[in-house]
């Protein structure tokens, strides 16, 4: 009887991927695949609520929300510009990182990369932004509180991890939340979004 081997995910997924390291710390993985003329950009960065200080609780969150706000030289909603690209664009946080990700037409990569390079090191945080943010932030957590899978995950983790910042919801807690400064916010971004603190992956028909 043969008894057929099923691939290693892992070993597919990393097949033919070339990985870069930039003089600035930059980390690119590439890997093409021309099945189709399109091409999927994501930006990694090393930085989720495990990274929070006590009061914090939920600040790389909010963060999250304030980088599709604009950047100095271009003020206007991110999710726009990306709209206009035709990319079908979001983002996330975990307890360990902080993603944003979006798939274009491969003849828009170009563009796609300028605004994500633009807004790891511009984007424009000020007080109108933080207090418009902070609104729907807090919205989030109250529809949150609604969802039996999240309240048992959060009681999970709470259990799990009472001395660590794994136990910290990512999404944050509406208290801190509320206190968030500006000069807060801004330290975080600049201690955090550098190059020498993401990985871009690029993957698709380029």
């Amino acid at each position: 009887m043969t008894i057929s081997s099923t691939p290693d995910l892992r070993n597919v997924l990393t097949k033919d991927v070339n990985k870069i390291i930039f003089e600035n710390g930059l980390t690119i993985l590439l890997k093409e695949v021309h099945t189709a003329p399109v091409v999927s950009v994501q930006v990694w960065y090393r930085v989720g609520s495990r990274n929070e200080a006590s009061g914090l609780n939920g600040i790389t969150h909010q963060l999250e929300h304030l980088m599709f706000k604009g950047t100095q030289s271009r003020p206007v909603q991110f999710g726009k510009l990306f709209s206009a690209l035709g990319s079908a664009s979001n983002a996330f946080t975990s307890y360990d990182m902080t993603a944003y990700y979006g798939t274009v037409g491969s003849d828009k990569l170009e563009t796609l990369l300028i605004l994500e390079a633009d807004r790891m090191q511009n984007v424009a945080l000020t007080a109108e932004h933080l207090a418009s943010e902070k609104r729907v932030v807090i919205s989030e957590l109250q529809g949150y509180e609604n969802s039996p899978d999240y309240r048992l995950s959060k009681a999970v983790m709470q259990q799990a991890f009472p001395d660590s910042n794994y136990g910290l919801s990512v999404g944050g807690n509406k208290s801190d939340v509320e206190k968030f400064t500006l000069a807060q916010v801004q330290e975080y971004y600049q201690t955090y979004y550098q190059p020498s603190n993401a990985t871009l992956v690029i993957t698709g028909g380029f």
